[in-house]
């Protein structure tokens, strides 16, 4: 299947949440969830992000749940190379853009230079929940980028599928951003 029905009128489809909330026992928007479900179990939730990848899905929204039976260092989805360089892009093989949840989520918001971390687990497009976390966010990258090769590495890979996105998107009738 083409990804034609994915993306009209310069507007993408988004799969979320990453690896799935079905299992969810709340909302991590209003608190820190952890999903102890068997990994089997996990497994099997990833079948419908299987489907909407083969179908050309080009970005997929990433969880801030925890899932341990998928990642044992128990950090949130969004903060996971396991989970958003193994099982999303290897396992599932998707190469399109990741946006993060909400970084203002109770179990995000703990996570020390949450953007950086973000963008080195893999994450393309990050959400923030107010603008002033949006702010501290960038200052934050902005201060690790001098020091960090592999963050200016990360970001040179996400401005690389943010810009092929917009470009997708503009051929399909959507409105072109410079930039």
């Amino acid at each position: 299947m083409n990804a034609e029905p994915l993306c009209r009128n310069g507007i993408a489809a988004t799969a979320k949440h990453f690896p799935g909330l079905g299992l969810a026992s709340g909302n991590t928007d209003k608190g820190r969830i952890v999903i102890r479900a068997a990994a089997w179990k996990l497994h099997e939730g990833l079948l419908p992000f299987r489907s909407a990848v083969q179908a050309g899905v080009q970005l997929v929204m990433v969880s801030t749940a925890i899932y341990p039976k998928l990642d044992g260092s128990k950090r949130p989805a969004a903060f996971s190379s396991t989970i958003i360089n193994g099982l999303l892009r290897k396992r599932l093989g998707f190469t399109g853009v990741t946006v993060t949840d909400t970084l203002t989520s109770p179990a995000a918001d703990r996570i020390p230079h949450t953007a950086t971390r973000a963008m080195l687990a893999g994450s393309d497009l990050l959400i923030f929940g107010a603008e002033s976390a949006s702010e501290r966010g960038y200052s934050t990258l902005l201060a690790d980028v001098d020091g960090s090769v592999r963050l200016q590495n990360r970001l040179i890979q996400a401005s690389a599928r943010i810009r092929a996105l917009k470009a997708r998107l503009a051929a399909r009738g959507g409105p072109t951003c410079a930039g």
